[in-house]
């Protein structure tokens, strides 16, 4: 995959593969650094799109000597590969179609699997309900968390802004959204007695706002989403400097800018969640610990504990005061 031309070649026919129905149960290497992880997620949404694809992970630690990598068309062929560490330059790549080999092959795959556990959820428009049950399942659960947005996330929108928003919005999930809504602002209260809370944000271009080019984030999956407006924005932005102002727990870190449509929402010790607002709208629901801890290190480093000082929290305070009179 590192020569952009086989990968673009393997990407439409893979795509090709699962169009036609073809189901994928793949085990995932997980253990690899954070650039890769990146890459391998936004590589993989088209393909997780067509729902065709089941993702597991080894949870033991794995032998970082001797590699084998095996893929299997059932009845059909499969091709093997055994490597020694990285050292790829002479290792043989097995063609094979042989029916009792194939048998063995698939045997082999599928005792590995009885190994392995669900390394994701995937999400779409079509399992909204399911990821809000998700949403609401992993706001219930007590944890230090932190969650960097595209621009800002929706969990701060007062009920009021909401319900405005969603008055003309045509979808006929407008009642469960505004439900789902609720109990995520009941569970942000609850957590915000005994763990941090801390937001990444970004404000955006006022120009953007005004032409109701920021969705409200979940809304999404509704198959129709709502987009902020000046009023809701405004509403949302007050309601975060209150919260600054009443709850020591709660802190706000302003990005200059986001190089990714990906929202990254992980809670200490709990699980992740990643969720791509953008269309194709797609959402991940990750409890692998490598996984977690790897995402929980990479949003810290973007949220210095210093932020949480008196004095950073009267700046965050001005920046969204200064933008809220140009708003």
């Amino acid at each position: 995959l590192d020569d952009p031309h086989f990968t673009m070649q393997w990407a439409k026919i893979f795509m090709q593969v699962l169009q036609k129905g073809n189901k994928v149960r793949i085990v995932h290497t997980i253990t690899r650094s954070l650039d890769e992880m990146f890459a391998a997620i936004k590589e993989w949404m088209p393909f997780y799109l067509t729902g065709n694809i089941e993702p597991y992970y080894y949870p033991r630690t794995r032998d970082v000597n001797f590699r084998r990598t095996i893929f299997i068309a059932p009845d059909l062929c499969a091709v093997s590969s055994n490597s020694i560490g990285r050292n790829l330059e002479s290792n043989l790549n097995f063609y094979l179609t042989e029916k009792g080999t194939l048998n063995s092959m698939l045997k082999e795959f599928e005792d590995f699997l009885k190994l392995c556990r669900p390394l994701m959820k995937v999400f779409n428009v079509s399992t909204s309900m399911a990821l809000m049950d998700t949403v609401n399942e992993f706001e219930e659960e007590s944890g230090n968390c932190i969650l960097r947005s595209q621009a800002v996330s929706s969990i701060t929108i007062p009920l009021f802004a909401l319900e405005k928003s969603l008055k003309n919005h045509g979808s006929d999930s407008k009642d469960s959204l505004f439900q789902f809504h609720k109990q995520r602002q009941r569970s942000l209260v609850e957590l915000l007695k005994t763990d941090t809370f801390v937001e990444l944000i970004h404000l955006p271009d006022i120009s953007q706002i005004v032409e109701r080019k920021i969705p409200i984030g979940f809304t999404v999956f509704s198959g129709s989403p709502a987009f902020y407006d000046p009023y809701t924005f405004k509403a949302q932005l007050e309601n975060i400097v209150s919260l600054l102002k009443h709850y020591p727990n709660y802190n706000v870190v302003i990005q200059d800018d986001v190089k990714d449509d990906l929202t990254i929402y992980a809670k200490e010790g709990i699980g992740l969640l990643i969720m791509k607002y953008t269309n194709p709208y797609i959402s991940f629901a990750i409890n692998e610990p490598y996984m977690t801890q790897a995402f929980w290190d990479y949003l810290r480093i973007n949220s210095p504990q210093v932020s949480n000082t008196a004095t950073t929290r009267k700046e965050t305070m001005k920046k969204i005061d200064d933008y809220l009179k140009k708003l």
